[in-house]
């Protein structure tokens, strides 16, 4: 098993790629998605990082793992998914966090799920 990791400075967070370099599958966990709070803009060089080390090894793409709701960053999961395939994996627990923080909100949190194009929900 071989566990990279992949540091986003802005946001003070990690992504990892976890591969089997037997049978050549990996996962993603918790990509992120840059962001420019001034501009608004998003760019994917984090993201595309993470293409070039799994394009590098000739690995496939089993999932895109969402460990949690992530506040502090924006998920690169369905960008990663249209370059490397896989599928998109979040707990199905999800609903719950989703209703607290759109109270707190007031925004319609649940509409995201189908932006972000959640394949799977977990639940074990």
């Amino acid at each position: 098993m071989i566990v990279k990791e992949f540091f986003d400075k802005d946001s003070q967070t990690f992504s990892y790629v976890v591969a089997d370099d037997t049978s050549g599958i990996c996962a993603i966990i918790d990509s992120v998605l840059g962001f420019d709070m001034p501009s608004a803009r998003t760019d994917t060089t984090l993201a595309d990082d993470i293409i070039a080390y799994i394009s590098t090894h000739a690995w496939t793409v089993a999932w895109h793992l969402e460990t949690h709701i992530h506040a502090d960053h924006l998920s690169a999961a369905s960008y990663l998914k249209s370059k490397l395939g896989g599928r998109i994996g979040i707990s199905h627990r999800i609903d719950e966090a989703q209703s607290i923080f759109g109270k707190i909100y007031n925004l319609d949190f649940k509409s995201a799920n189908t932006l972000m194009g959640f394949d799977h929900f977990f639940s074990r």
